[in-house]
């Protein structure tokens, strides 16, 4: 990652850098691999994971999302869609998208709770 994106203006959303590593090893992917040129499948999804995630919890621009994942915007709106796809198709990925989201937005939900 070019360099760690947080939301300064919410103290209740995790970093950016966070949450794309958080979706990588869900996925079962390294950040190297990931990040990489590699266009095989294992290291496709795991990117298609984090710009998914990254996108539903974060206020993050799909140019900010790209620049931290190291692609284009439009990448990142195909990435989106794939994963979006893949979790219809696909019961596994679906219930792996439910955990990450159920983590991300409670652990939120928690910081906004201590921050009252």
């Amino acid at each position: 990652m070019n360099q760690p994106l947080t939301a300064k203006s919410d103290p209740t959303n995790p970093p950016l850098d966070w949450i794309v590593a958080a979706a990588i090893a869900a996925e079962g992917g390294t950040i190297a691999e990931a990040f990489g040129p590699s266009r095989d499948r294992h290291a496709s999804r795991s990117r298609q994971a984090a710009m998914w995630l990254a996108f539903k919890v974060t206020p993050h621009s799909l140019q900010a999302i790209g620049e931290a994942i190291g692609r284009h915007h439009t990448t990142v709106i195909y990435g989106i869609r794939a994963y979006e796809r893949r979790i219809q198709k696909d019961p596994k990925t679906k219930a792996l998208s439910e955990r990450l989201l159920t983590r991300f937005l409670s652990e939120s939900q928690q910081t906004e709770g201590e921050q009252s």
